[in-house]
């Protein structure tokens, strides 16, 4: 039997520069030989299909889901509310990492961007973080 991947969250405030520190992550742990997938958090709706399209057109048209495939990728769209992380990672299981952008309120371990000029201190519980990543002199929190 296969081990679940490991899930760790990148979190921070608004603007701290989340997918960019993913983004910069991703060549070095692919370099390192592990398979990574990420899970971006919205904290807004968002419009998941481009107008024009049909699965859009089935959407506005009034499917509660849609999916969309060819022979080496999907895209799902379902809406439920709800819906949490831990739901999610359950579809990445073929992955070593999953990468949560955001997740600050998951269950997961969490990397905190502490980042100036948008914060200052680390917002999330000693307890809960694996690191932080900051800018900020280390005496200064």
């Amino acid at each position: 039997m296969a081990s679940k991947p490991t899930v760790v969250a990148v979190s921070g405030v608004k603007n701290s520069a989340k997918t960019t520190l993913i983004e910069a992550m991703l060549p070095h742990l692919t370099a390192a030989g592990l398979s990574v997938a990420v899970i971006k958090h919205d904290g807004h709706d968002f419009e998941p299909d481009r107008p024009g399209t049909d699965s859009y057109r089935l959407l506005q048209a009034g499917a509660r889901g849609a999916a969309v495939y060819s022979s080496s990728r999907y895209q799902l769209v379902c809406f439920q509310e709800g819906v949490r992380a831990v739901q999610l990672a359950e579809a990445f299981d073929d992955v070593d990492l999953i990468l949560l952008e955001g997740g600050k309120h998951s269950p997961y371990p969490k990397v905190e961007l502490v980042r100036t000029p948008v914060s200052s201190r680390p917002v999330l519980p000693p307890e809960e973080l694996l690191a932080v990543c900051t800018n900020v002199e280390s005496g200064d929190f």
